[in-house]
């Protein structure tokens, strides 16, 4: 089975594209990974630090300049840059340029998979 999708169909700050938290009938459901595209809203930064226990996390730049906390180091994602992040790393959104968009990947999904660090 396949499924096509429109990313300018998504609502303005992007959305989740496949992942757990999808109903099962849209086609998008995934138990193995969940992607998610988003343009970088800045008066949301910077996020918590925070972890995610079972999801390794991988975040690709595709345009921007994205700065995030990985293991207590600051890191600049530049435009076709990424970075991973192995389940249980602390880390964190700190900074974007405006109308950065980022796609995220995390596998496998789970929902609920986030702690707040402090």
């Amino acid at each position: 089975m396949h499924k096509k999708g429109v990313l300018k169909n998504l609502p303005a700050g992007g959305g989740c594209l496949a992942g757990i938290n999808l109903p099962k009938e849209s086609g998008f459901y995934s138990e193995k990974m969940e992607v998610s595209f988003e343009r970088a809203d800045l008066r949301e930064l910077p996020g918590p630090l925070h972890t995610h226990n079972k999801m390794d996390e991988l975040v690709i730049v595709l345009r921007g300049r994205f700065v995030v906390e990985m293991d207590g180091e600051q890191l600049e994602i530049n435009q076709g840059e990424y970075v991973f992040k192995n389940a249980g790393s602390p880390g964190r959104a700190i900074a974007a340029d405006f109308e950065t968009e980022i796609l995220i990947v995390k596998s496998p999904s789970v929902a609920g998979d986030v702690s707040i660090i402090g």
